[in-house]
């Protein structure tokens, strides 16, 4: 039988006394895709990333539904979710 969640850091207790204790956050931050695009510097090792097929602004618009969605889908379940916006001339992804 599972042991119940508590607040104690089974870190500061040795590993022993964390075994079989379940953990699951209830918030988690989300950085918002603001140049969200392909990167020929990182895609050679990168099997996920293809170049853009058309306009890249209708990409990040993709992008920025799917963040949308996972967001309003992690409310639903009760996390709250908190959107860190970045500039986007950054370049950060």
């Amino acid at each position: 039988m599972p042991r119940p969640v508590t607040d104690r850091n089974p870190q500061s207790e040795g590993a022993a006394a964390g075994a079989g204790l379940r953990q699951s956050a209830d918030a988690a931050l989300m950085v918002r895709p603001a140049a969200f695009g392909w990167n020929p510097q990182t895609a050679g090792s990168n099997a996920f990333q293809q170049p853009v097929a058309g306009p890249v602004d209708d990409l990040r618009q993709r992008a920025l539904s799917e963040f949308d969605a996972l967001a309003a889908a992690l409310a639903a379940a009760g996390v709250s979710a908190f959107a860190l916006d970045v500039e986007r001339n950054t370049g950060a992804p």
